[in-house]
């Protein structure tokens, strides 16, 4: 059981070692403005929407309060992203934003369908429909780590 641990820790290190040593990627764009409007819109819109750790397992139905928990994250990750499209972007980087937003309506989705697989209520299913949302996630934080809009990754 040690070497699973040592084994998913090291994994999980060697996945975010940018994030971890903070080792930025280089700039996609640079658009300042749109930049600061992201960041407030993020700031103000993505942080209650991370998940909370629960201390105990006290709930007889944990599946379906979760999933219930997922689908209102995953909903109001959607209404932040829609704020998001509406701000101005210069033209020269809206083909590269416009992908960013297509991260996230990725995301949005796989939090949805990881939603729905656990009110399944089959361990399977949703351990299979967790990786999903992996890809989207790793390539929102990368662009927003590039752009300084650090704010904006769930």
């Amino acid at each position: 059981m040690l070497s699973l641990t040592v084994a998913f820790a090291l994994l999980v290190v060697v996945a975010n070692r940018d994030y971890i040593f903070d080792r930025r990627p280089a700039r996609t764009i640079t658009d300042p403005a749109f930049e600061r409007a992201a960041i407030a819109v993020c700031t103000e819109r993505i942080p209650p929407l991370r998940a909370v750790r629960r201390e105990g397992n006290t709930d007889d139905d944990l599946e379906t309060e979760t999933a219930r928990a997922v689908d209102r994250a995953a909903t109001r990750l959607a209404a932040a992203v829609t704020e998001l499209r509406s701000l101005p972007v210069l033209p020269q980087y809206q083909s590269e934003v416009d992908t960013w937003f297509g991260h996230f309506d990725d995301f949005v989705k796989a939090g949805h369908d990881y939603a729905d697989a656990l009110r399944t209520g089959d361990e399977n299913k949703y351990s299979v429909v967790d990786d999903e949302a992996i890809a989207p996630l790793k390539a929102i934080s990368r662009f927003a780590r590039a752009n300084h809009i650090d704010a904006c990754i769930p």
